[in-house]
């Protein structure tokens, strides 16, 4: 798979947590989608503070895929 590939496919996969399409991810958006796989929400909040880097409380792509990267 190609670069190129890839970041359609974590574009896609960002888009799917994105729910409002606003091209950023809130913290509600993110604990909804973990909750479906029922995750504590004290990880969920942990994840998402370490996921947003520039601490603005919400997920950029960029954010997400240095996230993903790891």
């Amino acid at each position: 798979m190609s670069n190129g590939q890839d970041v359609a496919d974590l574009r896609r996969k960002f888009e799917l947590l994105d729910d409002n399409g606003d091209g950023q991810i809130t913290m509600v958006e993110f604990a909804e989608f973990c909750a479906d796989m029922d995750m504590d929400p004290l990880i969920v909040t942990e994840r998402f503070q370490r996921i947003d880097t520039n601490g603005d409380g919400l997920l950029s792509f960029e954010e997400f895929q240095a996230a993903l990267k790891d």
